[in-house]
């Protein structure tokens, strides 16, 4: 059982210079810039790791919503077949026992065309939203001009993404033709947009192959009702209950509609960034495995040049479990300051790259341009408290070689 005793001595030693030896000191500081190594890369790693998992979801979520819901059937393409109902849909949604766990939703419709200008054309899908789009989540991806803004008359106005403007020398306020497909001739739809914003989303499943407009436009090529959309997407307020929210708003709609979530529309991406998830834990055992080791080999040279004085605090009647404890106090404080200086300098630079973001990626391989941290209070706390678990139950290993030594030789072995 610990006593004031043995932390009064492990003081003394600690803040007198007990333990600042030829020996020691090189050993001490050694071990310190370690464990501080090891918390730092713990806390990058994971910050890291759950910033660039949340960012991705943001954007996959912000551009197709959390939750699809679209008739039953066998199309898998991004263009909208047969319509639903507006209203049939909305008036399910308004009746849901999981409308709490619904944050928003807006209707949409998509349809295939070809954008077409003096010099070149580009195949794009067209996504008309509707006066409930959410253009606050969305104007986050607008990097150029304006959101479009959807009213009862139709809208000729729409946004591009910054590939496809590149690709086609646009520009905001430019005027270009589309060209649409009309199943039932040969002759396609033509229609001649302005744009009013470019977006970035830095995705190429979007980036390559969407522009945004009126889903007025759609609903009169496909000569369906003012009712009639495509899909509506769902947006959630915690993405963690995602599968729960899915499941409870299956099963609440009528056997016609169907749901998809988008982490299985994109399956391979969501596959992808459960990825990060093992690399986090993965360093996160390798650093306390580390910081482990350093300390207990410290422990054990702190030990063996503190012989002398073990005997000493035996022959005076102290036991082993007395004379461990103060080693313990010891390795304890150099645990303690070297997740110190740690911490200071993780938090630095987070704060630094969330403000500044010096550190940058290239998006065709992460789909962000530069590292977004994401570490919470809590997830400092519950690392901190991990690795010093860890690392205190480790400590106690090595201080067992105490009760090996004998007193009388102990005294001597400085002699």
């Amino acid at each position: 059982m610990f006593n004031k005793g043995t932390l009064f001595i492990a003081k003394r030693i600690i803040f007198n210079g007990g333990h600042k030896t030829n020996v020691t000191t090189p050993v001490i500081k050694i071990v310190i810039f370690a464990i501080a190594l090891g918390i730092f890369m713990m806390l990058i790693a994971y910050g890291a790791g759950y910033g660039l998992q949340n960012e991705i979801k943001k954007k996959l979520g912000v551009f197709s919503g959390h939750i699809v819901v679209t008739n039953f059937d066998n199309n898998l393409s991004d263009v909208s077949q047969a319509p639903v109902s507006k209203n049939k849909i909305y008036h399910v949604l308004d009746s849901l026992s999981v409308k709490k766990d619904i944050e928003t939703a807006q209707s949409v419709a998509t349809k295939a065309g070809i954008i077409k200008t003096e010099k070149t054309f580009e195949g794009i899908v067209f996504k008309g939203i509707d006066t409930d789009f959410n253009h606050k989540i969305f104007n986050d991806l607008i990097i150029k001009g304006k959101n479009i803004s959807i009213k009862q008359e139709i809208s000729n106005e729409v946004v591009i993404s910054s590939f496809l403007a590149n690709r086609l020398a646009l520009n905001v306020g430019d005027r270009f033709l589309t060209y649409f497909f009309k199943e039932e001739s040969n002759a396609p739809f033509r229609r001649q947009f302005t744009i009013k914003g470019i977006y970035e989303t830095q995705i190429p499943e979007f980036d390559q192959t969407f522009i945004l407009g009126d889903i007025k436009h759609i609903q009169r090529m496909n000569k369906w009702s003012n009712d009639d959309i495509g899909a509506v997407e769902v947006f959630i307020k915690n993405f963690d209950n995602i599968n729960q929210v899915n499941k409870d708003l299956y099963q609440e709609l009528p056997p016609d509609l169907d749901t998809n979530p988008i982490h299985h529309k994109f399956q391979h991406i969501f596959e992808w960034i459960k990825i990060f998830d093992f690399n986090v834990m993965l360093i996160i055992v390798i650093m306390t495995l580390v910081s482990i080791v350093n300390i207990s080999v410290a422990t054990l040279i702190m030990i063996l040049e503190k012989t002398a004085f073990i005997g000493i605090i035996r022959a005076l009647g102290g036991t082993n479990n007395f004379t461990r404890q103060i080693f313990f106090y010891k390795a304890t404080y150099i645990t303690v300051l070297g997740m110190l200086f740690g911490n200071i300098a993780a938090l630095i630079l987070i704060f630094i790259q969330n403000h500044w973001g010096v550190i940058r990626l290239n998006p065709e391989n992460y789909y962000v341009s530069q590292v977004v941290f994401s570490l919470e209070v809590l997830d400092v706390i519950l690392i901190n408290l991990f690795v010093l678990l860890a690392i205190s139950s480790a400590i106690f290993l090595p201080t067992y070689i105490i009760s090996k030594i004998k007193i009388v030789d102990a005294i001597k072995f400085n002699s």
